[in-house]
């Protein structure tokens, strides 16, 4: 998995979160900005999520983090998350859902339905 090949890909209006979300060129990695309540989350998941990764030696479609960062720019600080993209998974997938956490205003486009297929 690299990242140096080729330039990832900006995937348009990924979410109603309004967060950037890139992918590597062969679709492998998913780098996604997010927000520093986020990184708080992940500190508090990280070690109960790790033992899960180890107990199913990796069979599982949550995420596989790799790394979070920070990047400082202009002294502007944002965070960014690379995890491996969950649909180019070992584990077979039989069934996609985009699921939603409202009903309101939440349909996905026809654009968001077809882009990760």
């Amino acid at each position: 998995m690299s990242l140096i090949e080729q330039p990832p890909r900006y995937m348009e209006n990924p979410g109603r979160s309004g967060a950037k979300l890139f992918v590597s060129y062969n679709r492998k990695l998913v780098i996604k900005s997010i927000t520093s309540e986020e990184v708080a989350l992940v500190h508090q998941i990280l070690q109960p999520y790790h033992a899960h990764a180890v107990t199913t030696e990796g069979k599982t479609l949550l995420p596989h983090y790799l790394g979070m960062y920070r990047l400082t720019v202009n002294n502007t600080e944002t965070y960014w998350i690379v995890m491996r993209n969950v649909l180019s998974s070992s584990v077979t997938i039989h069934r996609k859902f985009d699921l939603k956490g409202s009903t309101v205003d939440r349909a996905a486009t026809h654009k968001e339905k077809v882009e990760f297929r």
